[in-house]
């Protein structure tokens, strides 16, 4: 069974719950209709501790009293609750990804070396102020969809790296964007706080990630260890060649080694050195995890 948010004109679809009673009910003024489903009696807690946490506005009392926790009395009922939210945003609408970073060894480039590379990838994902910005000159942040910061971060990385003796530090938050500004450094949300806080605890860990997720965070966090371990040793030549082959994922390698005026041995060297296709595995893990309904 899986849990499946799905939009059904001004309804959402929370797939598969159990509960004990009634047919209909109200929790914190809100209409909930059912209809029977089948199910795998091992799910129940897991869904109950991904929905309490997901959606704020359950009142635990409530919420424990309508979700059946006693999996030993054989009258729950499988069903599929339809959640009629059409007068508050829908869940995952405000959903988003903070990246917020800094130039490690900034002041051993001129800024005119680097700050080019940074703008360039970062006005792939936005406009400048609102959804990215570069302060106190060599800190940064990008707000984006969550399942495209794994992806900017590595492009991020790359093109800094192609710089001899700078590297770059950077934590992913996870959340919502309860304020929009024109300046994303007034905006705010729980993804701001939990890429702030993740930034202040990156200590010597280049990339980190926070997501409100304990067990989520403890994977992605292990899993960019193990990643970094490469990814801090990237030299000039292997960051040159993999931020190329971020930036136009489309393009054959035959295409990309014309592009770079480079043999395809050499670039398959360079992306064997670069452990590119297992970052690219660990992205395409991080994607699937964070991937909307």
């Amino acid at each position: 069974m899986i849990f499946v948010i799905q939009p059904r004109q001004t309804c959402y679809r929370l797939k598969e719950l159990r509960i004990k009673k009634p047919d209909y009910c109200r929790v914190s003024n809100r209409e909930f209709e059912y209809s029977y489903f089948l199910s795998e009696e091992v799910i129940w807690q897991k869904l109950y501790n991904l929905i309490f946490k997901t959606i704020a506005f359950f009142e635990a009392p409530t919420f424990k009293n309508i979700i059946g926790l006693n999996s030993d009395n054989i009258n729950y009922r499988v069903i599929s609750l339809y959640l009629h939210i059409s007068d508050i945003n829908p869940i995952f609408k405000n959903m988003k990804a903070v990246i917020t970073g800094d130039i490690v060894n900034s002041r051993a480039e001129p800024a005119a070396h680097w700050l080019p590379v940074l703008k360039e990838v970062l006005e792939q994902y936005g406009q400048e102020p609102q959804e990215w910005e570069i302060t106190r000159g060599d800190s940064f942040q990008l707000i984006l969809d969550p399942e495209e910061a794994l992806h900017a971060a590595f492009q991020i990385k790359a093109g800094i790296k192609q710089l001899s003796g700078l590297d770059v530090r950077m934590a992913i938050g996870i959340g919502e964007q309860e304020y929009k500004s024109r300046k994303i450094s007034e905006s705010n949300g729980s993804a701001f706080i939990r890429s702030g806080e993740c930034f202040e605890n990156l200590k010597k860990q280049h990339l980190g990630i926070r997501t409100g997720d304990q067990e989520k965070d403890e994977t992605f966090n292990l899993l960019f260890s193990l990643a970094l371990l490469t990814m801090n040793n990237w030299s000039a030549t292997v960051a040159k060649t993999i931020t190329v082959f971020l930036k136009f994922p489309e393009k054959s390698q035959t295409e990309l080694a014309q592009q770079l005026n480079k043999s395809q041995s050499s670039l398959s060297e360079a992306l064997k050195r670069g452990g590119f296709d297992e970052i690219m595995q660990l992205e395409d893990f991080y994607r699937k995890k964070f991937d909307r309904p």
